[in-house]
C-alpha cells in the first residue's frame, strides 16, 4: 500500500500500434513470448488485439516447481495448435510488477488465462496435477482459438 494514496501510480506508455494483423503476427506468432515487463505486456496486448487472435497467458514464478514442470510442454503448443489464430505466453508474475498483478487479477501461480480483446475470458488456476492444468490450457486454445488464415 502506497504511503499517499491520493497519489496515482504512474501510467505505462502507449504500446506501440500495429499497422496490420501480418505484422503483429509475425513478431508474437508461432512461438511463446516471454514477458518480463509491464511495456511488454501491454505490446503483446496491442498486438493480440491486431491480430484478432486469442492469448494464451502462463502467469508464472523462476522459482515455481510447477511452473518449471510446465513450461517443457507449454513450449509445445505454438507448434501442435499452428493452425489456430493463437498467441501464446509466459509472463514471469513477479518481473512484471505488484500494480500489473493487482490490476489483472493475479494473485497465485501458475495460472492460465485466456484473453479475448482486451478482456481475460477463462482462467485456470493449476494445482498439483500438472496434466490437469495443461487439458485446461488445452481447451481454452481448442474452445476459443478460430482457426488461422493462410499468410
Amino acid at each position: 500500500v502506497p504511503c499517499c494514496s491520493w497519489v496515482s501510480p504512474p501510467q505505462p506508455p502507449p504500446p506501440p500500434p500495429f499497422d496490420n494483423v501480418a505484422e503483429a503476427w509475425e513478431r508474437y506468432g508461432g512461438r511463446v513470448t516471454h514477458v518480463n515487463t509491464q511495456e511488454a505486456w501491454f505490446d503483446l496486448l496491442d498486438a493480440h488485439a491486431a491480430s484478432n487472435a486469442l492469448l494464451v497467458a502462463e502467469f508464472r514464478s523462476m522459482t515455481c516447481r510447477k511452473c518449471q514442470a510446465i513450461e517443457p510442454k507449454f513450449k509445445k503448443f505454438p507448434r501442435t495448435y499452428a493452425d489456430r489464430n493463437v498467441i501464446f505466453a509466459e509472463v514471469n508474475a513477479k518481473a512484471v510488477g505488484p500494480a500489473l498483478r493487482e490490476a489483472l487479477g493475479i494473485d497465485k501461480v501458475p495460472l492460465f488465462t485466456a484473453w479475448e480483446g482486451a478482456a481475460m475470458v477463462d482462467s485456470h488456476l493449476c494445482g498439483s496435477d500438472i496434466g490437469a492444468c495443461l487439458r485446461a490450457a488445452t481447451r481454452m486454445v481448442e474452445s476459443r482459438a478460430p482457426p488461422r488464415d493462410p499468410p
